[in-house]
């Protein structure tokens, strides 16, 4: 994350199982409103994205 955070991306987002959220749920996106362009991978059991 602190790459992803040197690269400029300052959200991170957990995967729901209908959308992204971030912020502890306060902010959700769904399907149509975001492209992922990285993907962490660190950890396979929990990935984050970012948009």
């Amino acid at each position: 994350m602190n790459q992803l955070r040197k690269e400029g991306y300052v959200e991170d987002f957990n995967l729901l199982k209908n959308c992204l959220e971030c912020r502890n749920g306060q902010f959700k996106v769904f399907a149509n409103e975001f492209k992922v362009d990285k993907i962490n991978d660190l950890n396979p059991y929990f990935r984050k994205y970012t948009i």
